[in-house]
């Protein structure tokens, strides 16, 4: 089994060398497709986890409601899969570089959920980057396999500036009194994702890369513990246990807590690293998390690592494709921390 599911938030780290989020937002008939599944509408991210795993993200409409995550995913029965083409028009076949002898496209399907088709951070182990899906198709599957919908994979967001960052200095919970030392950096981003449901919600962009964390939360792991193995941001910073307060997101915008799910996914050595995306709320902004926290968790879910969120001024401001990019920096732990504000859905 090549596929295993998490929540996650899609940004990139220059120390990782990771690259943007990607995502296919406008999804045309497939061609040749006769049936009635004619209107998919939504969208669906991908990002990269530090060990070149492709992590999908969706929220559409207009799948095969016969789609209820059961399928043995034989003969890409309900797929939703990455193909080699740069045309739906010539689409292909699955695509995946490596070692790999099975296609790990076979088995990944997507599933419908109170009459809506959406999941979080869907883990393939393709061996691809993001410079290479880029420009490649995403294509849609219906319950028998045939392929009813394709769009193509663009860069998430419009700027001008070529900076990255969102460097954290984690130093133990207050109150911990456990082994774990997490230490790592952690990316903030966002971009306005237009949702399935017609809402502009901006989606929150989150790259990490960690050590030391808890080596239980392997992939395959049975995560009973609420938070188990959790990577989130608290609304408050890290002076006490009651300053850090509860997981930062808009109750108004998103009815369910959108970090319970989000948990990163450790090696045998304690080293993790992702890129993933979490709806928050149109009011949770990237700026509206200065001063507040990040916080890890053990496979217990008990808060083991904290690292706050810190001030930034403003440097250079730029301007692409009509849209202003604020280029902001600020020193944090002795490293570079950007974040990118007024990005325009990517065209």
């Amino acid at each position: 089994m090549s596929v295993s599911r998490s929540l996650s938030i899609v940004v990139a780290c220059a120390a990782m060398g990771a690259e943007a989020g990607l995502v296919a937002k406008t999804f045309s008939t497939y061609p040749g497709y006769t049936g009635s599944l004619t209107s998919v509408q939504g969208v669906v991210v991908v990002g990269q986890s530090a060990g070149n795993e492709v992590v999908l993200w969706y929220d559409f409409t207009g799948g095969d409601p016969e789609c209820q995550g059961d399928d043995n995913g034989e003969k890409n029965t309900c797929g939703i899969q990455i193909h080699k083409g740069s045309a739906c028009e010539a689409a292909d076949g699955h695509y995946w570089v490596g070692g790999q002898n099975d296609d790990p496209w076979g088995e990944v399907q997507y599933k419908q959920s109170a009459g809506k088709f959406i999941d979080t951070n869907l883990v393939v182990k393709a061996g691809t980057s993001q410079a290479q899906n880029k420009g490649k198709t995403l294509v849609i599957h219906d319950s028998n396999g045939t392929r009813i919908a394709c769009g193509i994979l663009a860069e998430d967001m419009q700027t001008a500036s070529t900076s990255t960052g969102v460097v954290g200095a984690f130093s133990k919970y207050p109150e911990y009194g456990g082994s774990l030392a997490v230490s790592g950096n952690v990316k903030l981003m966002q971009t306005a994702n237009a949702r399935s449901d017609g809402d502009a919600t901006p989606a929150l962009f989150m790259e990490y890369s960690l050590e030391n964390v808890d080596t239980q939360c392997l992939t395959n792991a049975t995560r009973a513990a609420g938070n188990a193995c959790g990577i989130h941001v608290h609304v408050g910073n890290c002076t006490s246990d009651e300053g850090v307060a509860g997981q930062y997101w808009d109750a108004e915008k998103v009815t369910e807590d959108p970090w319970e799910q989000v948990v990163y996914f450790s090696d045998t050595k304690g080293k993790t690293g992702a890129t993933i995306s979490v709806q928050i709320g149109t009011g949770k902004t990237v700026e509206s998390m200065f001063g507040r926290s990040v916080v890890v968790h053990d496979m217990t879910g008990s808060r083991v690592a904290c690292a706050d969120v810190g001030a930034m001024e403003v440097q250079t401001s730029a301007l692409t494709n009509g849209a202003a990019a604020l280029d902001m920096r600020g020193i944090f732990a002795g490293a570079v921390l950007t974040v990118f504000a007024g990005l325009a859905r990517a065209a």
